[in-house]
């Protein structure tokens, strides 16, 4: 069996934080335990972007990117939601 990989300081913090992505019909708000560290695919199978390039996403969030039910806002709505990102983990200094 695979020894699991460590979370990183990254995916601890994001446990607890606001939802960043705030699609439509997002039910996260502070405090919210459903925030995880969301990875933009990348590029191949099973590749993921790093912890530097994810975003604080909430469970209903994350799921709809994944269905990738939002199509075009897709690209707007990850932009958006990095930029929210870094800005929270400087305020917080986690970053």
């Amino acid at each position: 069996m695979a020894k699991r990989k460590s979370l990183s300081q990254l995916q601890k913090a994001a446990k607890g934080a606001p939802c960043m992505l705030r699609l439509k019909g997002c039910q996260a708000g502070p405090e919210n335990e459903t925030v995880v560290l969301c990875h933009r695919k990348g590029g191949g199978m099973a590749l993921k972007t790093t912890d530097e390039e994810a975003v604080l996403g909430c469970h209903f969030c994350h799921a709809k990117l994944d269905q990738k039910l939002y199509g075009d806002t897709y690209d707007r709505a990850w932009d958006n939601a990095l930029g929210r990102t870094h800005n929270y983990w400087r305020y917080k200094g986690i970053w």
